[in-house]
Parts: structure tokens; C-alpha cells; sequence
């Protein structure tokens, strides 16, 4: 195994003991940074168990790196996350000065609000700014997500998965392959520790009311009778080739079914760039969707046939939903959801994309497993871990 990796020492934060000894016995405070949708997802059931906790003290931190209603502030109220404490209110800007003005901003609230421990959620930029924040100022970090690997380092998120486990003093991890990845890099075991999927625990809390909500009946479809589609991904919009073989093969799809396509911003910016629109506005069974909030995209997850999408964190959520998902994508850092779950990788070819939908149109009684430990109660396992380390009695 290589040494380092895009500059990145792979021996970084192996020499701080585990688990770590931190004073304040009596209390222990947390600082929890978001910015990106998929975080608030990922730390509202800590934010909630903490605090129904006493002994635990939680600072909110949001960077806002979404920064508009749908992508975070409407979100937040559904989920019934708090106000932050901090706000950065990063906003647009090129990934690296983002970057930079959110590790200055995070270092200046850690001096302030000097926390036992970090606490960062999965891989974007939001994430990694924390990890170098608290590592600049001293303090240990919880990574929650760490250990996934689709070994595509063309991804930005994979690169910022590596650097933030080698950072990080715990390693939180949602399936088995995450802790064989972790112990290959050379991560001390004593590290790590496999707690299951944040986010399925808030997928669990809010399914009913997403479920009763019927969303797709806005849209004039019926439960079981169209398919949902997400696309985002630079490997797959960036390239006009690529997204126009996708669109192809959309068109078979719809002939087939229905179609809902959730168009993200960036999404909706290529196809009038590379002139794609008019063919998608002329499919007759497509439905261009704007982004929706959490629980009216759930909502629209519970009641679509199948999803097409190249979106992680939506492979995990139609797993635990036991909806089919056709990603497309050429690897994915999530492999239990295609040995346990209900997900198919198929790539970005068109013909493939068509040929895998027509086959698991076929297959009705697909079976699929939920994952171990996907069971609601993650956040339980992540901060008893914590307090035990840190010293601070539990009283659940």
C-alpha cells in the first residue's frame, strides 16, 4: 500500500491514543458541524438523543454551504434540528475558498466554544472543513460515515473521506465493509466502531409522515406506477456525451413507465448548456421535478416503482425502504446495499442502463435484506461510545 495518497500521509492521527482521555468528567460537550443536505440527515438523531442526555452539552454548528430554503433551511425545521448556535453563512464560491473560509470560520468557533470533541458527518466539503479545524486546534474528532471507499479518487468525496478518517479519533461505521477498509489503511481496530446508519434512523422516525403525505399524487401518478430519478454526479452531467446517452435512455424508460426526474441545479445548468432540454421536453411521459424537501422527496421514494439515481445516500434510503434502485454509476462506496439490499450498479452506458431497468421491471419478487444494525438506533450506539471514552456517565 502506497504512503500517502494526493499528499495526504496515510499515517496521519495514528499516534493519538485510543480511546481518548479527555478532561471535564462531569460534562461533555460536542461540536457538530453541517452544511451540506445529507449532514442534517446524518446528525439530527444525535442532536436529538443529546438531548434527551444529561452530561452531554452540543454547540450547532452550520456552515452554509446549501444555503438556500429547500437545500437547508426548510430542512432543518422538518427535521427538527434547532437553530444553530453559528452560523458561517459560507454561501457560493470555488470549492477550495470555500474550503479555506470555512476552516478559518470553524477554528475561530472552536477557540470560542473549546469542545471535548468534533463531531463531522460523511464527505463533503462541510465535513473536511471540520476535521482540519479541529485537528489545527487540537481537538478529537468523531468521523460518522467513515471507511467508505468506492476507490474513484476523481470523486472529491472519496478524497475527502480519506483525509478525514485519518484525522479522526473515532471512527463511526455504517457496514462491514467500512471497517475491513479502515483496518487495510491501518487504522487501529480500537478506533473503530460499527454503530449502523445515522440516517436511516431519521429515514424510520419520518417515514410515516412522508407516507401519508402521498406526494406523488401531485405529480398525477399512482403508488408502484412511475419511476424516480435523481442525477447529479460530474461523472455523469459534465460530460455531454455521457448525459446525453443518459437522456437516451431515459426515453426507452419512459415508454416503459412514467417518469418524475428531480432536476438538481447543476443538473438543469448542463442540460441547457449542452442543449439537452428540448429532448427531454419532448418526452411525453417525463416530469421535470424542481428539488423537494426531505420528506416530499421521501415521500416520492415510498411511492415510485423503482429510482434511478447517482446519489449515495439515496442507495442506502431505497435499501431501507425496500424500493429497487438502479444506480448509475460504474462503483459505489456503498456495497451492502447491492449484497443486502435492493440496488443494482449499471454505469453510464445507455444500452446497459435500458437493459438492467427491462430486467428489473421483470423481477417482482426481488429479495433484499436490511442491512445489520440499520435498525433506528445508531445515534444511541455513537454517543454511548463517546461518553464512555470521555469519561461522562450515561443515563440513558
Amino acid at each position: 500500500m502506497n504512503d500517502c495518497f494526493g499528499g495526504i500521509p496515510l499515517s496521519i492521527g495514528r499516534r493519538v491514543p485510543s480511546p481518548v482521555s479527555i478532561s471535564l468528567p462531569d460534562t461533555m460537550k460536542l461540536l457538530c458541524v453541517v452544511g451540506a443536505r445529507p449532514n442534517y440527515m446524518k446528525m439530527a438523531p444525535l442532536l436529538d438523543c443529546a438531548e434527551h442526555l444529561a452530561g452531554v452539552d452540543v454547540c450547532l454548528v452550520h456552515t452554509g454551504q446549501h444555503f438556500d430554503d429547500i437545500m437547508s433551511g426548510r430542512l432543518l425545521r422538518e427535521l427538527g434540528i434547532p437553530e444553530p448556535h453559528h452560523h458561517l453563512n459560507m454561501g457560493k464560491g470555488p470549492a477550495d475558498e470555500q474550503l479555506s473560509r470555512m476552516c478559518v470560520g470553524l477554528e475561530h468557533v472552536i477557540e470560542d466554544e473549546r469542545p471535548d470533541a468534533v463531531i463531522v458527518v460523511g464527505d463533503v466539503t462541510s465535513t473536511l472543513a471540520g476535521a482540519r479545524a479541529a485537528a489545527a486546534k487540537g481537538v478529537p474528532i468523531a468521523h460518522i460515515e467513515a471507511g467508505l471507499r468506492s476507490y474513484d479518487y476523481g470523486m472529491p468525496e472519496e478524497r475527502n473521506r480519506l483525509e478525514v478518517d485519518h484525522l479522526a479519533q473515532w471512527l463511526f461505521t455504517t457496514e462491514p465493509s467500512a471497517n475491513i477498509n479502515l483496518i487495510e489503511e491501518g487504522h487501529s481496530p480500537d478506533r473503530i466502531h460499527f454503530v449502523g446508519n445515522l440516517m436511516i434512523d431519521t429515514l424510520f422516525k419520518h417515514r410515516p409522515k412522508a407516507e401519508s403525505m402521498a406526494r406523488w399524487e401531485g405529480f398525477g401518478e399512482e403508488r408502484g406506477n412511475y419511476v424516480l430519478m435523481t442525477m447529479h454526479r460530474q461523472a455523469g452531467v459534465d460530460d455531454p456525451v455521457v448525459f446525453g446517452g443518459v437522456i437516451d435512455a431515459l426515453d426507452k424508460v419512459q415508454a416503459r413507465l412514467p417518469v418524475v426526474f428531480s432536476l438538481h441545479p447543476r443538473t438543469a445548468k448542463m442540460l441547457d448548456e449542452f442543449d439537452l432540454r428540448g429532448q427531454l421536453d419532448a418526452m411525453k411521459a417525463v416530469q421535470l421535478m424542481p428539488p423537494l424537501s426531505y420528506l416530499e422527496f421521501m415521500s416520492m421514494m415510498i411511492g415510485s416503482r423503482l429510482v434511478i439515481t447517482d446519489s449515495g445516500g439515496i442507495q442506502e434510503e431505497t435499501t431501507a425502504l425496500g424500493v429497487p434502485c438502479l444506480t448509475i454509476r460504474w462503483n459505489t462506496e456503498r456495497p451492502v446495499t447491492v449484497t443486502r439490499g435492493t440496488n443494482r450498479l449499471v454505469g453510464l452506458d445507455s444500452k446497459s442502463i435500458v437493459q438492467v431497468f427491462e430486467q428489473m421491471m421483470a423481477d417482482q419478487n426481488e429479495k433484499m435484506l436490511v442491512p445489520e444494525l440499520w435498525d433506528g438506533k445508531s445515534a444511541d450506539r455513537v454517543l454511548n461510545v463517546l461518553m464512555k471514552d470521555v469519561g461522562v456517565e450515561s443515563s440513558w
